[in-house]
């Protein structure tokens, strides 16, 4: 049996050496082709096991619980398909071109600009991320749930105010991200900033709740905004951003004492950089409850029931954009482009230094230490993100300096000067002509060799730049992918999951014979249930091991990725079985609210600083492309099912949980740690103690053997002993005082 499991253990290392063996006899790859090979083959497995089981765990739960097979299963396994492919792709091209280039920006701004042009720039990053963020897609759906006589000012805000809502919440991201960038280079603590912002924030709730009770249903969606701002693009992005810019002000403040004499040396913490992701949470929520409230002074509640019904009673065609696949195509475009082109502008344009050089080959296990002792500078995954040599010489020309060279060069001789230059024309010219003629006449022939090497250096640059411009393209492709996966699969199976469930304790339409069991059985059956996928669609995030990959190199290891990815993926199973619970009962969100980030500001107080920023980020990095659709379309099956006016506070109720688990996890981390140093002090004193006791028992053990033989021989007599007695029993006396 111990052969068998052996053989199954090793058959994983054996099966990747005979690949390896065919790779390099047969097929001639080098290491960094293989090493190339088995990095997607990797991430392909990692995202199969990440997607996978939460469909199979709605579908066994739906056949088995339900007698209910899932609708159009052939396009679900093809959405399916699409989801694991197109987040590979989107990964890697993360990983070759954007997460260089904003880490370059985060480190080059503070550095090459006034502090007025890099707020101005990190607050045109923060509009362009959540424009960029495919998950604010995923809250139209809600609007034609929402019933225009329950909840007028909802209807008003979510149909006629769309794009002006979306358009607050932009500016909620891009005043985050300008203080949290003001945090960095001020060195301001992150606890003040969560304070501050909290306290106007639950207070418009309160107000939304008893002040006006038409905004009461707003209070949801305004939080609900705040959760699906941070995403795929916005989390990367804005970590290099804070990371990069704390790092470069704190070398600045190391200059700085360094004149002084008093340079402290290890001063600071890397993880202060985190936090960013925390304020581009709450000040979204924040703009979103000024804008209902603006609303509610300025339009009277039976002007806003009239415009409501009106466009709700209007009959029109759908807009092609908005159905798939063309959505899937049109937001996969908007959520890449306009932040590489802006990307592009502020590293060419505006920092006017060459793109950093990125590779698409990944280093190899037996290189990483090599390569972590050469390299200089901050990578938040050395052995994932590109290589990207950000430090070069003054003396390296730039892109248009070397062009301007090689075009006033004659035959690769050297460059010449404006009197060299109008000599040879004037002896390049005709005798007998008219000069002007001939100047247009020369022009005009020069013309489509211009053409030509401008062709030439546009191909000169793609090929620099072709890791990059790789990169791009595989975050693209990867985007509209996913977004195809998540229409076809992920939204159309929650959906169903959740008009199914409830029937396992209510009355429900999509259920026949509901409800299949008893009240308390099938109310505990839900709630096991939606905690599952819970867990299972957190850990489908490819934003949360990006963070728990750094945060684990930042804090040298005390702080694991697998720690960090355990208590969030537990908090968020339970706060969404807690959001359902809300949406289920039709119960009051603000009561949540209160409830949870009070509990979440307390343990902060007992927390320390960095570990209070990754707390707080990790709940803006669980609502991500894969959770934001997936726990929406449950969360409309859910008010689908109990008639509900609306569907929404289920991911604001699930994106506070992960901020108590985590920093429950920290404080309970060093306890831990020590019962667990005690507990295997005690182990080896008991070992040491049953050792000694066998050891006792060895020794006596021989001298009763013996007796017992010279009772069996009496023909060899017991002589005695000049002390008395005989030699055995002086045996025994010693061994029993031993």
């Amino acid at each position: 049996m111990k052969k068998f499991i052996n053989s199954i253990k090793q058959w994983p290392s054996r099966t990747k050496a005979g690949i390896d063996g065919f790779l390099y006899n047969k097929l001639h790859f080098q290491d960094k082709q293989v090493d190339l090979l088995w990095h997607y083959l990797s991430g392909l497995w990692d995202q199969i096991l990440a997607i996978i089981p939460i469909s199979v765990l709605q579908i066994a739960v739906l056949g088995i619980f339900y007698q209910q097979t899932i609708y159009d299963p052939g396009l679900q396994v093809m959405g399916l398909i699409l989801a694991i492919i197109g987040l590979t792709l989107f990964l890697d091209g993360l990983r070759v071109s954007i997460m260089p280039m904003a880490e370059c920006v985060g480190q080059e701004l503070p550095q090459r600009l006034h502090l007025v042009f890099v707020l101005f720039v990190a607050f045109i990053l923060g509009i362009l991320v959540t424009y960029a963020e495919p998950a604010i897609s995923a809250l139209r759906p809600l609007a034609e749930l929402v019933n225009p006589n329950d909840a007028p000012y909802l209807y008003f805000l979510m149909n006629t105010q769309q794009e002006l809502m979306v358009l607050a919440i932009g500016l909620g991201v891009g005043v985050a991200a300008v203080i949290g960038t003001l945090r960095f280079i001020k060195n301001w603590s992150l606890k003040p900033l969560i304070y501050m912002t909290l306290a106007p924030t639950v207070g418009l709730a309160c107000y939304m709740q008893w002040g006006n009770p038409n905004l009461a249903p707003l209070i949801g969606l305004s939080w609900d905004c705040g959760a699906v701002t941070t995403g795929p693009v916005t989390v990367p992005v804005l970590l290099a951003l804070g990371i990069g810019v704390m790092q470069s002000s704190r070398k600045k403040r190391l200059a700085q004492a360094a004149l002084e004499g008093s340079v402290a040396a290890g001063a600071g913490n890397a993880l202060e950089g985190f936090g960013i992701v925390t304020l581009a949470s709450l000040f979204p929520i924040l703009a979103v409850e000024l804008m209902s409230i603006i609303d509610g002074a300025i339009y009277d509640t039976e002007y806003v029931t009239n415009k409501a019904l009106e466009q709700y009673n209007s009959t029109s065609d759908p807009n092609p954009v908005d159905e798939p696949p063309l959505s899937g195509v049109v937001y996969g475009i908007r959520s890449i482009m306009p932040l590489v082109a802006v990307l592009f502008i502020i590293i060419l344009i505006v920092l006017r230094r060459p793109l950093p050089e990125c590779t698409v080959w990944v280093e190899a296990a037996r290189q990483k230490e090599d390569s972590v002792s050469k390299e200089q500078g901050t990578r938040l995954d050395r052995a994932s993100v590109a290589i990207s040599k950000l430090n070069r010489t003054e003396s390296e020309s730039s892109f248009e300096d070397i062009e301007s060279k090689k075009s006033s060069t004659i035959d690769g001789g050297s460059p010449k000067t404006t009197e060299q230059n109008n000599s040879d024309e004037e002896q390049s010219a005709p005798p007998g002509a008219n000069g002007t003629v001939d100047v247009v006449t020369e022009q005009q022939k020069k013309k489509p060799f211009i053409l030509m090497r401008w062709l030439f250096a546009c191909g000169r640059w793609c090929r620099h730049n072709a890791p990059l411009l790789v990169g791009v393209a595989l975050a693209q492709i990867g985007m509209i992918s996913f977004n195809e996966g998540l229409a076809y699969a992920f939204t159309k199976l929650g959906s169903q999951t959740g008009q199914v469930l409830p029937g396992a304790f209510l009355e429900v339409e999509a259920v026949p014979d509901s409800p299949l069991y008893s009240y308390a059985g099938g109310l505990i059956l839900v709630l096991v249930v939606i905690f599952f996928i819970g867990v299972l669609a957190t850990r489908a995030e490819p934003a949360l091991n990006v963070l728990g990959r750094t945060v684990e190199r930042l804090s040298n290891g005390s702080f694991t990725c697998r720690m960090l990815i355990g208590a969030v993926c537990v908090g968020v199973g339970i706060g969404m079985a807690v959001g359902s619970v809300k949406i289920l009962y039709q119960l009051n969100v603000v009561y949540f609210i209160l409830a949870k980030y009070a509990i979440a500001v307390a343990l902060t107080i007992v927390t320390g600083d960095a570990i209070t920023a990754v707390a707080w980020d990790s709940a803006g990095v669980t609502t991500g492309p894969v959770t934001v659709p997936f726990v929406l379309s449950i969360g409309i099956g859910f008010s689908e099912a109990v008639k509900s006016t609306e569907g929404f506070g289920i991911l604001t109720i699930m994106s506070v949980s992960p901020i108590i688990s985590v920093l429950l996890t920290s404080l309970l981390r060093k306890p831990a740690k020590a019962a667990g140093r005690k507990m295997s002090k005690l182990n080896r004193t008991f070992k040491n103690l049953t050792t000694f006791n066998m050891r006792k028992r060895m020794d006596i053990t021989p001298s009763f053997a013996m007796a017992t033989f010279e009772d069996a021989t009496p023909s060899q007599s017991r002589e005695p002993s000049a002390h008395g007695g005989t030699e055995f029993s002086q045996r025994e006396e010693a061994s029993t005082s031993v």
